[in-house]
């Protein structure tokens, strides 16, 4: 019987291992998981002021940096000139959430890059870029938008 143990033990060891670890890499994938879902809901709060071409909302609700670059009006004017051609949004789907600890022009900090895919009233094929920066205050804000 005594030997029967040590050949069990060692088994059921290695399941408990395996248990062990695979909680592990949950709990690791459900934090992954928050922090796309915040970055998400950030892109999408802020893309509500843009669907309503609402640039001054639009503009004070992004980050510090996206504000620095342009003031209300002129951002005001490059959105509607960019949104109003293709109607309004029909559907809008994410289909990637990225993170970095840069910008392509050497920039430091920690960012995300939100992709989708849209369908506007007169535009059925769009895609969104969202670049968010994650603030000193603990919120995500957009710095950077692109649609095509």
């Amino acid at each position: 019987m005594t030997r029967a143990l040590r050949v069990v033990l060692p088994g059921m060891l290695a399941r408990l291992v395996l248990v062990a670890l695979l909680l592990l890499n949950v709990g690791v994938a459900a934090a992954q998981d928050q922090k796309a879902t915040t970055v998400q809901a950030a892109a999408r709060a802020w893309l509500t002021a843009a669907d309503r071409l609402d640039g001054n909302a639009s503009w004070k609700s992004a980050g510090a940096r996206f504000r620095g670059a342009i003031d209300a009006g002129r951002w005001t004017e490059q959105l509607r000139a960019a949104r109003t051609p293709w109607g309004a949004v029909q559907q809008r789907a994410s289909t990637s959430t990225r993170f970095a600890d840069g910008l392509p022009d050497g920039t430091k900090g920690e960012f995300a890059h939100v992709q989708y895919r849209t369908a506007f009233e007169r535009h059925a094929e769009g895609h969104e870029s969202l670049t968010l920066e994650h603030e000193p205050d603990g919120g995500w804000r957009v710095v950077g938008y692109f649609v095509r």
